[in-house]
């Protein structure tokens, strides 16, 4: 049976599992509204501080399952936005999460498995993964993941995956800067990330969420117009009750509050 499910840890970290064991976890439109939705409930969450996304059955995600997509005559155009829509909206959705995003990946990432592990925040693996975009074999141009891509790895290297369809494996995806040095096995991985979840733990959440959305508002901008601006964020925040509390557990050699 395909599903999402969802594991919440007493540390504000939220799991959410592809499973889709018999198409190595592609994506259903059942499950791609199901993940979009949780997702958007989740990061609402004041106590949510992280948030993952991993496959089961040593797969990451298989991108979309092409059997729920259906072609069109040439002008029926609203069909296809229709069918395209989600994939949007879940790129929407991990592109504008408030809390840090972390695509987990062990096995294959295909198609929208690798629009995922873009559009997190970050992206960690293990010597399993694998990277590929071949939905120009089935004469589609992956469009939303190839711009995305070209906006991690570079057009150069966005081209030669997109435009042969190939398969990339993760210590070329770490040359390339789509992930970190993969990680031995998923055990590694899974170690990995509870080391993330606890350097998140050590940070303030609304300081976390406050330089996240900076980074995105930011993203493009002329440098010292977004200096500017960066600089009021930072006089705003010195005055809130986060960085007073932060300050005070400095001083007084012990965890702040938000540690507990």
């Amino acid at each position: 049976m395909a599903e999402i499910e969802v594991q919440a840890d007493a540390h504000g970290a939220v799991t959410f599992w592809l499973d889709n064991p018999a198409k190595h976890n592609a994506l259903t439109e059942e499950m791609l509204g199901k993940l979009i939705g949780d997702i958007q409930y989740q990061a609402a969450l004041p106590e949510t501080r992280l948030i993952v996304i991993r496959g089961r059955q040593g797969a990451f995600c298989a991108g979309r399952d092409v059997s729920d997509l259906q072609t069109h005559a040439p002008g029926a155009k609203h069909v296809a936005m229709e069918q395209v829509r989600p994939a949007k909206q879940l790129a929407d959705t991990l592109l504008n999460c408030p809390v840090l995003t972390v695509a987990a990946v062990s096995g294959r990432a295909i198609g929208l498995g690798v629009g995922i592990a873009v559009w997190c925040d970050l992206a960690i693996a293990d010597q399993s993964a694998s990277f590929s975009v071949p939905e120009a074999r089935l004469g589609i141009p992956p469009s939303m993941t190839a711009w995305s891509l070209a906006r991690v790895v570079g057009v150069r290297n966005a081209a030669d995956w997109v435009l042969r369809g190939r398969t990339v494996r993760a210590q070329e995806a770490w040359h390339c800067g789509l992930i970190p040095q993969p990680c031995q096995d998923e055990a590694a991985l899974s170690h990995a990330l509870e080391v993330m979840i606890q350097d998140v733990r050590r940070c303030g959440p609304v300081a976390l969420r406050t330089s996240k959305a900076l980074m995105r508002e930011l993203d493009g901008q002329p440098f010292m117009q977004g200096l500017e601006r960066a600089t009021r964020v930072a006089a705003d925040s010195l005055g809130s009750d986060e960085a007073m509390e932060g300050l005070r557990a400095f001083r007084e050699k012990r965890p702040p509050a938000w540690t507990i």
